[in-house]
């Protein structure tokens, strides 16, 4: 069951070409772990380019997988941003 969704996400990123474009017009919140090598928050940081509207970053210790030691963390920090926007 698994195996479908993994090979498309898989056959996303291997062959997905960034094409530029008019900047968001909505807020964007960006989660990552501070060790991630996958997504550093210098490259997580720089996706404030490409909204008009408001940024938010929040660093959470951990590496790729911080998701999972940090699930009631982000569940907040999602409930919060969407109960405010």
């Amino acid at each position: 069951m698994i195996l479908p969704a993994t090979r498309a996400d898989y056959k996303a990123a291997e062959t997905h070409a960034y094409e530029p474009g008019e900047a968001l017009r909505c807020p964007l919140v960006a989660l990552t772990g501070d060790e991630d090598p996958k997504a550093t928050v210098d490259e997580v940081a720089a996706w404030a380019d490409h909204t008009e509207g408001s940024f938010d970053l929040r660093v959470f210790p951990g590496g790729h997988f911080y998701l999972a030691t940090h699930q009631g963390a982000i569940v907040r920090t999602m409930t919060d941003r969407l109960t405010t926007s």
